[in-house]
């Protein structure tokens, strides 16, 4: 058939046409759009799904569109038009929305993160641990990035993402103890204590968090076997989390929760 006199449909020319600026995002996948009408359904704009996708699958989704009066349709040569590939069943479009941390709570922070897998599988760990809060310094990867959103696994839809110029526009309005993760660290985990709320801040793969970084918190590096070179960071990430959330704690004498990753 000649794609060149295939109709091109405004959501299709929306999602040619996307950019980090843009107003709007997109999300590929059954399970980012399924999360997105489950935690988000406000800022749903419409959805599309493949006509072949098993009804245990598209039921959740139909049901959640309707009763959100979200606009759904099927088109299966749209899907593959705009994502290269056959085994895409759902597409959604949404309106972006504004996201503060809450500064109460737990909070991961990543700086300069440039890899959107990376970054998708942190955020959808994040959630699983109950850490909702995820902090970005510096450039990084769009979080809005439809390649985040897939490897999130719709996780991204669960946590509040905000971006920092700098570090220390993070740092001046955290005012907690940071914990820095990195591999000549002062201290490891299991020994390393998570007062709450904590922070987890973790650099790129390479070259790593800037030494001036490390002036300004606690660090702290992971044990593993010397002939490995590093772990990659969200495996880094996946294991500071749970020793923090799920890990041994104690109280400390003035109340705090201290947590330690001796699990």
């Amino acid at each position: 058939r000649d794609r060149s006199r295939t109709a091109v449909t405004p959501l299709e020319e929306q999602v040619r046409s996307y950019s980090r600026d843009a107003g709007y995002g997109y999300c590929l996948g059954s399970f980012p759009v399924l999360e997105l009408l489950r935690h988000r359904p406000q800022h749903a704009l419409q959805v599309v799904l493949h006509p072949g996708m098993p009804a245990a699958r598209s039921q959740p989704i139909r049901e959640l569109c309707a009763g959100y009066n979200v606009q759904l349709s099927e088109d299966a040569a749209l899907l593959r038009r705009v994502a290269h590939r056959k085994d895409v069943d759902a597409l959604a479009l949404f309106g972006k929305y504004g996201e503060s941390l809450a500064w109460n709570d737990g909070h991961l922070a990543l700086v300069s993160p440039g890899n959107p897998g990376n970054l998708g599988t942190i955020l959808r760990t994040a959630a699983a641990f109950g850490v909702n809060d995820i902090a970005l310094r510096g450039p990084s990867v769009g979080p809005w990035n439809r390649h985040v959103s897939r490897a999130s696994m719709g996780g991204r839809f669960r946590v509040l993402v905000e971006e920092f110029a700098g570090f220390e526009e993070y740092r001046s309005r955290r005012g907690t103890e940071i914990h820095m993760f990195t591999g000549g660290a002062g201290r490891t985990l299991p020994g390393a204590t998570f007062p709450s709320p904590f922070t987890l801040l973790f650099g790129p793969e390479w070259p790593g968090l800037p030494e001036e970084l490390e002036r300004h918190g606690t660090t702290v590096a992971i044990p593993q076997d010397p002939r490995v070179e590093s772990l990659n960071v969200a495996v880094a990430a996946g294991v500071a989390l749970y020793a923090a959330r799920h890990g041994n704690y104690r109280q400390d004498p003035g109340g705090a929760r201290l947590y330690s990753g001796d699990a």
